[in-house]
């Protein structure tokens, strides 16, 4: 048998949701409604892509169409006693109008002989079950509805099934009933149709069809369910009776699903049910069993139905060490020495059923792990009151024992679908302790202005936590502009000539009218870095400008010396916002007219030492002027000037230098400069000093 994780009919069973709405309150069970409420079996949908699974709702019945086949993949509908009127055969054949244009549509011509069989025209959903008007009947003439059936199938077995299944509704039952095609040939009638080599049908009986339940959540494990599985041949043929299976067994031909629609528990125990002609059989089966791995001597609750205190277990083949009968429903099996990964089998009074999914076994316990990726998402951004655009990371695990729970951090929240958001979600593992999925965050809709961030915790029992961080921007939903940067420093010209430009970005939202970007006095603007005015304009689109490149440099008529100032950018309603700028223009010669001077006309007795520069320009930081190690106040000075005695008038520049007989001063550039000469200027000496100065 094919044990399927629970998680896996939940998915399936959105397929058709859509299909399984109220029950009306007249109990006919035509209309588009009531065609599906044991499932989709193959999940068809209506997409002209979809060729092989293509689906077509109608109110009488629904099909999964094949357009390799030409023919349905499954036919289903609902059938009651309250579906019966007086309409008789009305032989309406006609193409199928809903198939999408591209397929090919077969005709109503009858199908003839081929391969030595008499070919029918075999309904899938009978004539016979839908007789309350003209229209219910004719649409059961719908070529899709038609399959290539051996006559002697479809006028025998076949046609007494059909009359029996009818009858199981005379109890106040609705029967809901899939039947279709398989085990095809190879072969092909003249009008391209594959040739089955077998045709089956699965009736379900639930009872109360008066009931406003919808019939699907009638079923329960006592229902029952008459499987067949038929050769589509012309000779040899027993009764229906000869051909009864179980529902599994035609999943294993055809490779459909069945059973989606209902409780996942109960679809695994009726899709092993063989009935008996009669009634259903009452089969041993598992359902589920855990924990899905571990070492020898792990105690394992298997879960099912039709357990006895003589029920045996094997592990891949290996007998259990103990088996212990908890009820008819649950068993507690002991993994033996010796036994290997694989399904897991127990043999009761219904006969012996292997689960679908393995049991590992391992070397001892594994250690729940948890993992996410990416493990950071940044740059996202939203507007004040308004969520921001969501963004998915992916989150697994593996041998996990418990839930993951997953919290989102302040002004964050998480999806499962990026629809439906929330605060926090439960991711529960399979039966194997394994999870894989993915989650959808954004920034919550009242998050503050400015910069958020924080971590999404994903937490499990004896799982090592897993973080994801999480960063973003909330703009403001008031009009803004936004600079790039507060400040450009460093700017430089020559007088008279433009200076080389530099860059920053301007953007803004929720604008009301244009910006104006206006420069400060000895500096110009451009949009394309080739025109330049005092100013330039940006006009919103929507309200919004987009991160625009705007270049600042200095005017031509800047003047000479430190130009400082602020560009602003004004208007939309929104705050002026102001980026500061500052430079400097020198001479054309590349040399101020003067760097700096020290007035002397007050010192007395050499004056101090360093003596620090009376004016500066603003193109250099100046140290004062300093006497070096040999260089002496002794003596009376004159007054008005400074200086030193010691002096060695006969010795050489570098022998001063040496001897430290000289007098300095420091001159640091804050903009290119090139020193070309040190003039002096109202040098006095006395007897005793140098006879030639030259300033280091």
């Amino acid at each position: 048998m094919r044990l399927f994780p629970l998680s896996q009919f939940v998915l399936r069973a959105t397929l058709v949701a859509l299909m399984l709405l109220t029950v009306p309150a007249a109990w006919s069970k035509i209309g588009t409604n009531f065609q599906s409420a044991l499932g989709n079996p193959d999940g068809a949908v209506t997409d002209p892509a979809s060729r092989t699974k293509y689906l077509i709702p109608r109110g009488q019945y629904h099909l999964s169409y094949n357009d390799n086949t030409h023919q349905a993949n499954w036919v289903s509908w609902s059938y009651s006693t309250a579906d019966d009127g007086s309409q008789p055969r009305t032989d309406a054949w006609a193409v199928e109008e809903l198939l999408p244009s591209g397929y090919l549509r077969i005709s109503t011509s009858t199908f003839g002989t081929s391969f030595g069989i008499s070919w029918d025209r075999g309904h899938m959903t009978p004539s016979a079950d839908r007789t309350l008007n003209f229209t219910d009947n004719a649409a059961t003439f719908r070529m899709s509805n038609i399959i290539p059936q051996a006559d002697a199938n479809n006028q025998g077995l076949w046609a007494q099934f059909e009359t029996y299944c009818r009858g199981l509704a005379s109890g106040g039952n609705e029967v809901l009933i899939i039947s279709g095609p398989s085990e095809f040939t190879g072969n092909r009638i003249p009008n391209s149709m594959s040739v089955p080599g077998s045709v089956w049908k699965i009736a379900v009986v639930v009872p109360n069809a008066t009931s406003t339940t919808p019939a699907n959540q009638r079923i329960t494990t006592s229902s029952r369910v008459i499987a067949i599985l038929t050769p589509n041949v012309s000779s040899g043929l027993g009764t229906w009776q000869s051909y009864l299976t179980s529902v599994e067994e035609i999943e294993e031909v055809t490779g459909l699903n069945f059973f989606t629609a209902i409780d996942p528990s109960t679809a695994i125990y009726l899709k092993n049910v063989i009935d008996t002609g009669n009634g259903p059989s009452s089969p041993t089966v598992i359902t589920t069993f855990n924990p899905t791995l571990g070492a020898s001597g792990t105690a394992v609750t298997l879960s099912g139905y039709n357990f006895t205190a003589g029920s045996t277990v094997q592990f891949n083949g290996v007998p259990a060490t103990s088996v212990t009968y908890v009820g008819p429903n649950q068993l507690t099996a002991v993994v033996p020495n010796g036994a290997t990964t694989g399904p897991i089998t127990v043999t009761g009074s219904g006969g012996t059923d292997t689960s679908y999914e393995n049991f590992t076994v391992n070397a001892g316990p594994v250690a729940p792990t948890v993992t996410v990726s990416p493990a950071s998402i940044a740059g996202m951004t939203a507007t004040e009151g308004s969520a921001g655009a969501s963004q998915v990371y992916g989150v697994n695990g593996s041998s996990l024992t418990s839930a993951v729970t997953v919290t989102a951090p302040a002004n964050f929240e998480i999806s499962f679908d990026g629809t439906t958001f929330s605060s926090s979600l439960t991711l529960t593992p399979a039966i194997d302790g394994s999870l894989g999925t993915q989650i959808s965050v954004r920034i919550r809709s009242n998050a503050p202005v400015g910069s958020v961030s924080g971590n999404i915790t994903h937490a499990s029992t004896g799982a090592t936590t897993k973080n994801v961080s999480v960063a973003g921007t909330v703009a403001s939903s008031a009009p803004h502009i936004t600079l790039s940067t507060a400040s450009l420093t460093g700017f430089a010209a020559l007088q008279g000539s433009v200076g080389s430009s530099k860059s920053y970005t301007v953007s803004g939202a929720n604008l009301t009218g244009n910006i104006s970007i206006n420069a400060p006095a000895g500096y110009e603007v451009s949009l394309d870095n080739n025109t330049f005015a005092s100013s330039r304009t940006l006009t919103p689109a929507g309200g919004t400008i987009a991160s625009t490149t705007v270049y600042a440099r200095l005017s031509a008529t800047a003047p000479l010396g430190s130009n400082i100032g602020l560009i602003s950018h004004a208007g939309g309603s929104a705050t002026t916002q102001n980026m500061e700028v500052s430079g400097i223009v020198i001479t054309s010669s590349g040399v101020p007219t003067k760097l700096a001077s020290w007035e002397v006309s007050s010192l007395t007795a050499y004056g101090p030492s360093p003596f620090a520069a009376t004016t500066t320009d603003t193109l250099v930081a100046v140290g004062g002027l300093t006497r070096g190690g040999g260089v002496t106040t002794s003596g009376t000075a004159a007054a008005g000037t400074w200086g030193g005695t010691g002096f060695d008038g006969t010795a050489t520049l570098a022998g001063a230098i040496a001897r430290d007989d000289h007098i300095s001063f420091s001159v640091s550039p804050t903009a290119p400069l090139s020193f070309t000469q040190i003039p002096a200027h109202n040098l006095r000496r006395s007897s005793t000093g140098p006879s030639t100065i030259q300033w280091q």
